[in-house]
């Protein structure tokens, strides 16, 4: 889908049968996509989307590709299937493969998101399966090696957003205390770094059951809003109820507040994008907007592809600006 002034959506022929997961736009007519084990693109603001075919060994055809983010110097493509990165310079024409699990040791099982400056600049996250741990990883010469920055909380990172070399935020999930009677629970987990990633702190933890933070989307060093979906069980009627927030800080992190979400159901939209603190969009199972922080939304019932946390709505920072 694409929108020309964030009120009215359209929905374009991808040319795949995969369900496309992560969407980064370079430009107003410059994005790629990608999903299952396809990855196509638009050089046209999605009139047409072709596809780009990535070959490693014989394993293409079971790829899950899992995030994209697209620079004016490199594509950058992550697996969740496999600790894999791939890259291209070439505007898709061929892709170079990094093994970045095998660099490691510890087994990376799944990489969820990936967030790229340029053609060496690059944060991957996601979950160490060995140990259920979060990871975020940094490459400075393009991904032929990979240093773990971060690698404690037991649970996973789902969203990665790097603003600069120095700044970064990254979102998901950890195990973490609750009331004596429950003991450890899913909390939502909210992590930035302001020195290129030699350290992370954590900004956020929010200890109710099942809670993860599935997108952020930062502004800038101080500004950023975070998804948080909540999924709880209810013994009464025998069913799961879900709910969500969005998690505002314009501090840097220290200090949180709730966007108004007036009637939506957050839960159904997992992805966010941001001009600044007023100018939002979600996306999920349709696409919400909001130009004056939450106070009122508009609604569009065009159904995305988008399921999972990613960068599903970057086209839209390039048609707001």
């Amino acid at each position: 889908m694409k929108t020309d002034d964030a009120h009215h959506w359209y929905k374009q022929v991808s040319n795949t049968d995969n369900a496309l997961l992560s969407v980064s736009a370079i430009d107003s007519r410059h994005a790629w996509a990608v999903g299952g084990n396809a990855i196509v693109g638009t050089e046209n603001g999605g009139q047409t989307w072709k596809p780009s075919i990535v070959m490693f060994e014989d394993r293409i055809a079971s790829l899950e590709l899992s995030s994209v983010s697209a620079t004016r110097s490199a594509i950058w493509v992550t697996c969740a299937s496999a600790p894999l990165v791939f890259k291209s310079t070439n505007g898709g024409h061929t892709w170079t493969v990094g093994g970045f699990g095998r660099q490691l040791s510890v087994s990376v099982t799944r990489i969820n998101s990936i967030s790229a400056l340029d053609n060496n600049i690059a944060w991957i996250a996601g979950r160490n399966g060995d140990i259920a741990e979060c990871f975020i990883a940094k490459t400075v010469n393009g991904g032929i090696s990979w240093n773990i920055e971060h690698c404690h909380e037991n649970g996973q990172l789902r969203a990665i957003q790097a603003l600069d070399k120095n700044t970064a935020w990254a979102v998901g999930e950890t195990r973490v205390k609750a009331a004596a009677d429950v003991g450890e629970v899913n909390g939502a987990l909210i992590l930035k770094t302001a020195n290129g990633g030699r350290t992370w702190e954590t900004k956020k933890t929010m200890s109710k059951h099942l809670q993860t933070a599935t997108d952020v989307a930062a502004v800038d060093s101080n500004v950023a809003i975070v998804v948080i979906g909540l999924r709880e069980y209810s013994e009464e009627d025998d069913h799961e109820n879900s709910s969500a927030t969005l998690q505002l800080t314009t501090d840097g992190g220290d200090n949180w507040s709730s966007v108004p979400m007036s009637n939506l159901e957050c839960w159904e939209y997992p992805s966010i994008a941001a001009v600044n603190r007023k100018c939002l969009a979600l996306a999920g199972a349709g696409v919400a907007s909001t130009n004056n922080g939450g106070s009122s939304w508009n609604t569009h019932s065009m159904v995305v592809k988008a399921a999972t946390p990613s960068d599903a709505l970057v086209f839209l920072r390039h048609i707001y600006q």
